[in-house]
């Protein structure tokens, strides 16, 4: 016996298995589609409910993470995932990652993320973010807005450096600028679109010391 479904009914029946079979997609599949910068050792739930455990940012380690993608993004072609770490404490994160064909960002990210791995050779100990929003265009910066401060390692208290910096975010010349500023010293960081980095490190009135890495 064969079952006919109206083309109407069909066509209704086609996309709510769709929306259940998307539904079911793990986490881990879809971060993998998107490239979005986030790894972990491992990734569990859903992609609408998932839990990333010992997650990274490139070389940053995040610890663990809840994680989703953002539903209503997908309508303009857009890929978010939402993150999130829970603590009652200094140490909750929160923000999103958004990707595109031609564009990737970082949406309203709030928390300390460990930064040594990521600038070294730069004294850098932590980046304390405050609803930090980058966007990056074909590899150009676009926007930026968000304060941050950073956290120095203890030597570069050696070199007259004050520990702790702070600046609002900014485009400059293509790039993303941290001007971060804190009594007599000062350091400016410049972020690229291919995952360079630029700094300008001045302790004082002493001469100005350029760093270069990449991610």
């Amino acid at each position: 016996m064969r079952i006919r479904l109206p083309v109407r009914r069909a066509v209704l029946f086609g996309a709510m298995l769709a929306v259940a079979l998307a539904a079911l997609l793990p986490l881990r599949l879809v971060l993998g589609v998107l490239d979005s910068g986030l790894a972990a050792r491992s990734a569990r739930g859903s992609v609408w409910a998932g839990r990333l455990e010992e997650a990274q940012l490139g070389a940053a380690p995040l610890g663990d993470l809840e994680a989703r993608l953002a539903p209503a993004p997908l309508l303009v072609g857009l890929g978010e995932v939402r993150f999130v770490r829970e603590t009652s404490g200094p140490d909750r994160l929160r923000g999103a990652i958004g990707l595109s064909r031609t564009s990737r960002a970082l949406r309203n990210v709030s928390g300390p993320i460990p930064a040594a791995a990521l600038f070294a050779p730069l004294p850098l100990a932590t980046l304390e973010l405050s609803d930090l929003s980058v966007r990056f265009e074909g590899g150009t910066c676009v926007r930026a807005e968000g304060t941050v401060q950073a956290v120095l390692a203890p030597e570069a208290a050696a070199a007259g450096l004050p520990l702790s910096l702070s600046g609002r975010a900014r485009c400059e010349r293509a790039a993303l600028l941290l001007p971060l500023a804190g009594g007599p010293g000062g350091l400016a960081l410049r972020v690229f679109g291919d995952g360079r980095w630029e700094a300008e490190l001045r302790a004082g009135n002493a001469s100005v010391e350029r760093l270069q890495g990449r991610f």
